[in-house]
C-alpha cells in the first residue's frame, strides 16, 4: 500500500544528500496525538523498537541548530 510513497521519499532523499547543501533528514516514527510521555530515541542507525511519537515532543526537535547531524539522516522514535 505504501510502496510508491517509500520509493518516492527515498528518491527525495537521494537528491537532498547529492547536493551541496549543509542538510539534516529526519525520519519520525508514527507521529502521535497521544500526552505527551517519555523522551525522544534519535540515531543514525536504524532504531531497535520503533516506538511512537508525540507531535508536541517531536515539536520540541531543535536539530536545525547544531552540526551534530549535519549532512546525515536520523531516525527519531520515542522512549
Amino acid at each position: 500500500m505504501f510502496s510508491t510513497s517509500y520509493a518516492d521519499l527515498g528518491e527525495v532523499e537521494k537528491v537532498v544528500m547529492a547536493s551541496d547543501l549543509d542538510w539534516t533528514i529526519a525520519r519520525l516514527n508514527r507521529l502521535t496525538n497521544r500526552p505527551a510521555r517519555g523522551g525522544l530515541v534519535d540515531s543514525r542507525e536504524q532504531l531497535p523498537r520503533a516506538a511512537s511519537i508525540n507531535r508536541a515532543v517531536a515539536a520540541t526537535l531543535d536539530i536545525g541548530e547544531s552540526d551534530v547531524y549535519s549532512c546525515s539522516a536520523i531516525n527519531i522514535g520515542g522512549k
